[in-house]
Order: C-alpha cells, then structure tokens, then sequence
C-alpha cells in the first residue's frame, strides 16, 4: 500500500507488480495505514481529511474525519475500532469509527508529524516538529510522559511489538530507543547523516530499520544499538517509509521518486521495484509549447517525458 501527491492510495499485488488505485481525496495524501485484518484502510491527506477504504471492493466508506489542517500520519488501533491522527494543526485525532464519536488531545506546540498505537492498545505515541514524543492514554486521552532527547523535529515515531519500546526518528539525524512506561531514553542511534523519515520493527522485535533523507536505510540490532547494515541507494531515492511483512522475511521501504522497493531481510538486497503510474504517465511534451522550465519538471515528476 502507498499513497501520493496525486491524491491517490494504491493497493499493491506484489507477486504482479500491480496496483489498485484509490481516488477521492482532493489534495496530496500523506499517510496510509491498514485495519488489524487487512479490510480496511486509513488514509490522511492535505484535504484536511480522514478516509476509510473497503480493500476488496477498492471503495471508500466515509470521509468523516475532520482536523482543521493537513494530516500527517494515521494509525489504527489494534482491534481495528479507533484511528488515531496527527495534523499540522497540532492536535492528536482520536476517531471511532463505529460510533463515530472522537477524542482530540491537546499539547503539542506545533505540527504533529507521526502516530503510533501500541500493540496492546494501551498507547498511543505522537512525535512533532515540537521536537518532542508524547505518550499518551489510549483511552483516557491523557498525556501520560513528554520525551524530550531530539533537537530538531521529530519525523517518525514506531512502537516494539511487544509494547515496551518506542522508536522515533528525528531531523537531527539520529534514532531514539525509549522505555515505553518509564519515558526514559534508553539508547540514540546515530548513523544517518541527514533527517530520518522512517522508523520500523522488526516483528520478532530484533531489528530497527530506519529511513533517511540521505537515501540511505540503516538495520539497527535492538539489543545493542548495534548497525548491522546501511544500504545505500541512487540520490533521488530519498526514504519516506519503511515497514516489515508480517513474517519478517522482507520489508519495503517508499522513496522520493515515487518507488516502491521490496527487500530480502535475510540477505539485505533488493528483490522487487514496484511504479505506480502518474497521472501524466509517458505524456509526451517535447513539441508542448507555453510551459515553463518549472511546469516541465513537475510534468516529469507526474510521469510525463520529454525535454
């Protein structure tokens, strides 16, 4: 699954290498997230908006969910009855789908670029431009711990899945690994050399992965702090995502240029490149007259080719 400037979700086949397309949202999406079972999906977006998605019928169910600002980033909670949201409004969205009620938590200072739930449902983790992490109950709404170890604003944040550690990923470069009851800062993780997009567990809870805006995907051993690995890539693939398949035998990583690159855990290489098409995909413009160099290079960037 990804999502894109084109205001569109795409549901991937990985074996065929093709996607279903999700259209509706009316400004660039930012964030996706699937239901417990696969059945539905969240998506957030520039339009202000939430929308819930019915994958085997690649229809949307409802668009009820309002911040008063972009959103980021989206999340459900493990029974699959909450989708939780952080918005450039400052706000963590709280939003039941089934009864359609909603919780709106108050305390960041800015932007609220990443959430997370917890595997048990207990907590809900935002991270901002704030430079901070907040923890909070998943339930109550209250800010349960403020983490304060970043210096630059915090881009990505991810929890263990046995809910003891959180993840978060910051512009300063750097990784924390934090004590998910305590609060406590219990490793940084320094390796990129520019902001971390992304951050993701491992399933049996062994490797963090991070994504950078150095192009690069860094494997972090949780035990130690260690990094196994940092696979480089081409200097437009600047990493925006990274999430592991459920049996931990391959992750995908989402790049700036509007791929999609599955992995070999096991083996750390490259096994597959999924495209999705743009909107202006194989769009001659050569022989286009009126445009300027700067709409040239956006047409490009939506698929389109020529000089």
């Amino acid at each position: 699954m990804s999502c894109s400037e084109d205001k569109t979700v795409s549901l991937w086949d990985i074996h065929s290498s093709t996607s279903t397309v999700l259209k509706g949202h009316t400004s660039r999406v930012r964030a996706v997230a699937f239901n417990h079972n696969g059945s539905i999906v969240a998506s957030g977006s520039d339009d202000e908006t939430i929308r819930l998605w019915d994958v085997s019928e690649g229809q949307y169910l409802n668009s009820s969910h309002h911040h008063t600002n972009s959103v980021r980033s989206v999340a459900f909670s493990p029974d699959g009855r909450v989708v939780a949201s952080g918005s450039d409004d400052q706000t963590v969205g709280l939003w039941y789908i089934h009864t359609g009620d909603r919780k709106i938590l108050y305390g960041h200072t800015y932007r609220v670029r990443a959430v997370a739930y917890s595997r048990d449902g207990r907590l809900v983790a935002s991270g901002s431009e704030d430079t901070t992490v907040r923890l909070w109950d998943a339930h109550t709404g209250e800010c349960l711990n403020v983490l304060q170890e970043h210096n630059q604003r915090v881009w990505a944040v991810a929890f263990s899945p046995d809910s003891q550690i959180v993840a978060s990923g910051s512009e300063d470069g750097t990784v924390c690994l934090w004590d998910a009851h305590t609060g406590k800062c219990l490793n940084t993780l320094r390796g990129h050399e520019l902001l971390v997009w992304a951050v993701a567990f491992s399933p049996d809870s062994q490797i963090v992965a991070s994504g950078s805006e150095d192009c690069t995907i860094c494997l972090w051993q949780l035990s130690t702090g260690i990094r196994l690995n940092k696979l480089q890539q081409d200097t437009a693939e600047k990493v925006r995502s990274i999430a592991f398949s459920p049996d931990g035998n391959s992750f995908a990583s989402a790049n700036n240029d509007g791929t999609i690159k599955l992995w070999n855990m096991q083996k750390q290489e490259l096994l597959k490149i999924l495209r999705s098409e743009g909107p202006y995909e194989r769009m001659n413009i050569t022989k286009v007259s009126g445009l300027s160099e700067v709409q040239k290079a956006t047409l490009r960037l939506l698929g389109a080719i020529g000089n």
